[in-house]
């Protein structure tokens, strides 16, 4: 029976990464006049991290208590944010060089800015959920709190494409509708967001209760299994959206994907749902073991992503070896993680 359930997810990982692919068409099409390193941190993370929002709302909504479907939240947002901030970044580099994109001997280079500017709001993030899971009770200003930092970023990324390209908007609805030949392409891709959103939120359904069968049988508490399983079926979006960037060459859109995916993942996809729920049912405080638990996630998360930030902003540019450190720090993760399995 576990076979099948495992096997499920495989099949569910791909399919997501299906629908997300054609939600990102839909939205590559919107953000077309966006700047590098904005459209990956704004349209691009949306893309790739819906999958993480609609397993949140599906973990904490349908499962039997909130504390347990909380756990299954914090495991997915948890474990994305750090297979986007580790392993997405370690492949790109590695795959741009194995594709002979740059010269083995020349570093990637990558915007300080971009870095600087994810990098602290990413911090920022991971800083206020640790505070609002260590305080053992968790209400509607909690969802609220995360989300009003996402608004204050996305004020931010505004902002940046408007310098980096003064008389464009972000999306300029008004052009999309009048401007013979776009009306369609536009409608086209409104079509698809709705069919790619609808596709996903029954995947991540199947994906959800999956998760929590082969926890169940192999006795693991829902935290863990959706840290690892849930996570990485979340994250292959993130994956090839940033596989695609880089081959492109937009260096910056591929890491600010990996890197506001996190912030999405963190503030919306964890303080959407969240914020809904206690304002729907009340405010509800976590069990001993999973406020330890997830503390101890959260922590390890905060400290891994300020020494992957110190690699990225490497003078010159990323390189090889920059990859394998990241590759390294996800393996200190999975220890972790295997370590309080078996505590």
């Amino acid at each position: 029976m576990i076979v099948i359930y495992f096997l499920l997810v495989a099949i569910v990982c791909y399919l997501i990464y299906k629908a997300s692919d054609i939600f990102e068409e839909a939205t590559s099409y919107l953000g077309r006049n966006m700047s590098n390193g904005v459209r990956g941190a704004s349209l691009n993370a949306i893309a790739s991290s819906m999958p993480e929002l609609l397993t949140s709302f599906i973990f904490l909504f349908t499962l039997t208590d909130p504390v347990t479907g909380y756990a299954g939240t914090i495991g997915t947002t948890a474990g994305s944010a750090v297979f986007n901030a580790l392993i997405i970044p370690a492949l790109v580099i590695i795959f741009v060089y194995k594709w002979r994109v740059v010269n083995k001997h020349q570093a990637i280079p990558l915007s300080q800015y971009v870095l600087s500017r994810d990098g602290l709001f990413l911090i920022i993030s991971e800083a206020l959920l640790l505070i609002t899971i260590a305080t053992g009770e968790i209400t509607w200003l909690d969802g609220l709190l995360l989300m009003l930092v996402y608004v204050v970023y996305s004020m931010v990324l505004v902002r940046d494409s408007k310098k980096s390209n003064p008389h464009s908007n972000i999306i300029n609805f008004q052009d999309n509708i009048n401007i013979p030949g776009t009306s369609r392409q536009f409608w086209i891709s409104i079509r698809k967001l709705i069919i790619s959103v609808v596709l996903m939120t029954v995947l991540c359904y199947a994906l959800v209760h999956s998760v929590e069968a082969i926890g169940v049988l192999l006795n693991i508490n829902l935290l863990f299994t959706s840290v690892i399983l849930a996570a990485a079926a979340s994250s292959v979006p993130d994956l090839m959206i940033s596989i695609k960037d880089a081959k492109a060459g937009n260096y910056d859109d591929a890491i600010a994907n990996a890197l506001g995916s996190n912030i999405f993942d963190i503030c919306i996809a964890h303080g959407l749902p969240l914020f809904i729920y206690t304002l729907m049912y009340g405010s509800f405080k976590l069990n001993g073991d999973n406020s330890k638990e997830s503390n101890i996630l959260r922590i390890v998360l905060l400290i891994l992503t300020i020494i992957s930030i110190f690699v990225y902003k490497r003078k010159g540019g990323v390189n090889k070896t920059s990859g394998y450190i990241l590759l390294g720090l996800y393996a200190v993760f999975l220890g972790v993680v295997i370590s309080r399995i078996l505590n």
